[in-house]
């Protein structure tokens, strides 16, 4: 549900993403006492100094959605996320 961009400061850093599945998710967060996100979140962020600065501002930002990051490396996001998922995935399941 949200796009991170680490090498701007706060509160530009963090931003909401405009998919289908972010937008689906956010529409039904308020009927649920706990939703809880655990993905990528959109950059690959290196150092692990980054990954706990933008950890951290995931839960400042985080309101009705709890934000838990799951950090792949640029060429993991390539391959998987970019490569099979998007380029394999998306188009066979649609």
């Amino acid at each position: 549900p949200v796009t991170l961009h680490p090498e701007r400061q706060a509160p530009g850093d963090v931003e909401q993403s405009s998919g289908g599945l972010a937008s689906a998710l956010r529409s039904v967060a308020d009927d649920y006492d706990e939703v809880i996100w655990i993905g990528w979140p959109g950059s690959a962020v290196p150092s692990d100094a980054e990954q706990e600065r933008m950890s951290a501002r995931l839960l400042e930002v985080s309101t009705t959605i709890k934000l838990i990051p799951v950090w792949l490396s640029q060429s993991d996001a390539d391959d998987f996320y970019t490569g099979f998922s998007n380029s394999s995935l998306w188009p066979l399941m649609h």
